[in-house]
């Protein structure tokens, strides 16, 4: 199944349902994040160097409609809608994979 597939599959998903499962990836995704960042001093002490250039000029930072556009350009909600076509069954808690997988993640 692709990434496309799966989000379809996950964007019609009850609400509760897409806020747990945005959270279990979030997990997997914390736990990708490298090691030097588990610390909270070393994020503060990265954060404190980067407002440092910032207020040095040495970073010009990004006004609030910047950040925002960028993050539009790059939202899964701009995706062009998947065309799976005709549905031949619809699927259910049974034989639906994500909700196993939710299911799983519950337990």
């Amino acid at each position: 199944m692709t990434a496309q597939e799966l989000f379809a599959q996950a964007a019609r998903l009850p609400s509760e349902e897409r806020r747990f499962l945005a959270e279990i990836i979030w997990e997997t995704v914390d736990a990708d994040l490298p090691t030097q960042w588990e610390n909270d001093s070393t994020i503060a002490v990265e954060v404190q160097r980067r407002f440092d250039a910032f207020q040095a000029g040495r970073e010009p930072g990004l006004t609030h409609d910047n950040v925002f556009a960028a993050a539009k350009k790059r939202s899964a909600l701009d995706l062009a809608p998947l065309q799976l076509g005709k549905v031949l069954k619809p699927l259910n808690a049974e034989d639906d994979l994500l909700e196993e997988m939710l299911r799983n993640a519950r337990d």
